[in-house]
């Protein structure tokens, strides 16, 4: 959803309306609402782009139903237009918003993050899980990437390597459940049991509600069936939120 690839060069080779509800996916789920946390593993970031989302969402709704209303061809181009300049105005608030961030996010670093993991693992985490850096949110193509957590941490390996590389399985997880999930890849060539591997991964916030992003304080490390039983889970539910919020705004693309 969020990595089609249109830039406004390419707006006139679209159906505006079409073009409204991949504009719309891009910032659905991260408008519903919720106060920021302190003990989240995103902060507080989350809840200060959220009036950004909201306010985006609404201009697309007023576009949307100008559309339905008009019937008129030659005026698409009016509508065009006016998406182009919610378009702009949700980049110069998100660039506000960052100049607002950015203290906060430098603040971030060097903080750690809460972790759990499952026995059954060929590998254990020993030390903390530390932010180094956080990216903030960006418009890229029409499309959206939520805040990105650059992090280190070491795991010691339980027992010999036998390929060159595996897999780590996370999740990400808070008061409201299990609401992300990722994967590293972990070059092992040569490792022995007891050998430790400095791990460095980027945690991209899940496309859910800022709610949840709230509640969001560990990660759990868990086997590939866990993780991908849950990622099944997970992608279902984030799909019910989408469709609800695009319903909220009168965006469900139905035509």
């Amino acid at each position: 959803q969020l990595g089609r690839k249109i830039t406004l060069k390419n707006f006139n080779h679209m159906k505006c309306k079409h073009l409204i509800f991949i504009c719309t996916v891009a910032f659905a789920i991260n408008s519903c609402g919720g106060n920021g946390s302190a003990d989240s593993m995103f902060g507080k970031i989350p809840s200060m782009y959220e009036k950004t989302t909201t306010d985006m969402l609404q201009d697309l709704s007023d576009i949307n139903k100008a559309i339905k209303e008009d019937k008129n061809k030659e005026k698409a181009d009016n509508n065009l237009e006016k998406l182009k300049e919610a378009f702009q105005k949700m980049e110069d608030a998100l660039k506000e918003t960052e100049k607002k961030a950015r203290p906060y996010a430098d603040e971030m670093a060097g903080k750690t993050i809460p972790y759990e993991q499952t026995d059954s693992l060929q590998y254990i985490v020993i030390s903390d899980i530390t932010i180094k850096e956080v990216l903030l949110p960006k418009i890229r193509n029409l499309g959206s990437e939520g805040v990105k957590l650059e992090v280190t941490f070491d795991i010691k390996l339980k027992k010999d390597a036998k390929k060159s590389s595996f897999y780590i399985y996370f999740l990400m997880a808070g008061d409201k459940g299990n609401i992300g999930y990722d994967k590293q890849s972990i070059y092992c060539a040569g490792k022995k049991q007891g050998d430790v591997i400095s791990v460095k991964t980027t945690i991209n916030a899940p496309d859910v509600p800022t709610s949840y992003l709230n509640a969001c304080e560990r990660l759990i490390f868990v086997t590939e069936d866990t993780y991908y039983s849950q990622r099944s889970k997970i992608k279902k539910q984030q799909e019910q939120w989408e469709q609800t919020e695009l319903e909220k705004y009168g965006l469900n693309e139905t035509d």
